[in-house]
């Protein structure tokens, strides 16, 4: 228009029914005259028997959060409940309020490769970003199926800190599976790489990135009693490759996502009480939070450089 402003972008929130006109679509609201609605933008449902929406907290990069930004404005990612990744043109370049599909998680009811949980983003050496999110039914976190196939997903916006619209939609074929030990690194023309779960193993939270290292909030259902609650793991992977992690298991409960300060990881427990004697060796707990420390070789890796600073008077 005619300037900038605040503005909040949201989800539609969570629909549970079958009727899509409900929950596909993001809002973008004018935070400086009273919440009015400036843009509704719906969204593609692909699936077919999934009633689309988005749940999911929405994660705007700008010029504040990362020094490649040289835009002035917000571009905008998240994850829907099907888990295809969408990018929202928030900036001054370009067509204001554009969206575009990136990938396509293909998603459906009888995998569960639903998505609830906010997109996390990194910049690797080469300034390309990244984009990591995790599948999983989080109403349903006890369901077991033979056809679950939940995936930790990390996918390349090559095209960043530009908006474009992409001209086709990345899939899993365009991606690196390294879900095995040993496996290889997604390649340049590669789109990212991908991590298949275990049986019936669902994401439980935001994904974590720290120091080149992923964190993944993982639980597996109690298979023979439905009414217990199964167990909780931290998944640990490189950011580039996805390959050379490893794991740590909390016990009994759901874990959220990880949250990472001064080098120790703290996760909340629900759903049981939790006890130390539960725990790996090194880790803690207060309350319904655990902390301990990764397990990843990654934390000494440089020093971190400060690109900016100011002082408030």
């Amino acid at each position: 228009l005619n300037g900038r402003k605040w503005v909040a972008v949201i989800g539609g929130g969570y629909n549970g029914g079958v009727n899509t006109n409900y929950g596909s679509a993001i809002y973008v609201i004018d935070l400086e005259d009273e919440g009015k609605v400036l843009r509704r933008i719906d969204l593609t449902n692909t699936s077919g028997n999934i009633a689309n929406a988005v749940p999911a907290t929405l994660m705007a990069i700008t010029a504040d959060t990362t020094s490649a930004a040289d835009y002035k404005g917000a571009l905008v990612y998240f994850a829907d409940l099907e888990s295809k990744l969408w990018k929202l043109n928030l900036t001054d370049q370009g067509a204001l309020y554009e969206v575009t599909q990136v990938f396509d998680g293909q998603g459906t009811q009888e995998n569960g490769r639903f998505s609830f949980h906010q997109v996390e983003a990194s910049l690797d050496q080469n300034k390309t970003l990244w984009l990591y999110y995790g599948t999983g039914d989080y109403q349903k976190l006890q369901r077991t199926d033979s056809q679950i196939q939940n995936r930790l997903f990390a996918i390349k916006d090559k095209e960043f800190p530009k908006f474009k619209a992409a001209s086709s939609i990345g899939t899993i074929l365009n991606l690196k599976n390294t879900s095995t030990a040993g496996g290889v690194c997604p390649s340049v023309a590669d789109l990212g790489w991908y991590i298949n779960l275990n049986t019936n193993e669902k994401v439980t939270g935001k994904i974590a990135v720290s120091n080149e290292v992923v964190f993944a909030s993982r639980y597996t259902p109690n298979n023979s009693n439905a009414c217990s609650p199964g167990t909780s793991s931290i998944s640990e992977h490189n950011y580039i490759c996805g390959n050379n992690g490893s794991s740590t298991n909390l016990g009994a409960g759901v874990a959220t996502g990880v949250v990472v300060q001064k080098s120790k990881l703290y996760v909340g427990i629900g759903g049981t009480q939790q006890t130390t004697s539960n725990l790996p060796a090194g880790w803690s707990k207060k309350g319904n939070i655990v902390q301990g420390i990764p397990k990843s070789g990654a934390w000494n890796k440089g020093t971190v450089k400060v690109e900016s600073w100011r002082e408030v008077w």
